[in-house]
């Protein structure tokens, strides 16, 4: 069973993220849930999404930013400036874990 299927229960919701380019910045934690980046990047890829990593510059390419818990650091802080003035939309991690179930 792959951690999809156990983040869902097996019940696989279709295309969530079809056509969309996904980014992370931070640490996703929501209360005692924790996940690991790669294993986030692939549930979008899984759900017909694509991913931008590396640096901040990226970000014009993206269509979602998920923001992480906040670990202080200057990268992280650039990534979400840059979605600022970009116009790419942002979420939670929390908003990010009810998307996927």
């Amino acid at each position: 069973m792959n951690i999809f299927s156990l983040l869902t229960g097996g019940n696989t919701p279709k295309g969530i993220f079809t056509g969309k380019i996904v980014a992370f910045t931070g640490t996703l934690q929501v209360g005692n849930r924790k996940m690991q980046r790669a294993e986030a990047q692939q549930i979008v890829k899984t759900l017909g999404g694509n991913i931008v990593t590396g640096e901040y510059g990226k970000l014009r390419n993206a269509n979602l930013l998920v923001l992480g818990k906040q670990a202080g650091n200057r990268q992280q802080s650039q990534k979400m400036d840059a979605a600022r003035e970009d116009n790419v939309p942002t979420i939670t991690a929390e908003q990010f874990f009810r998307m996927i179930g």
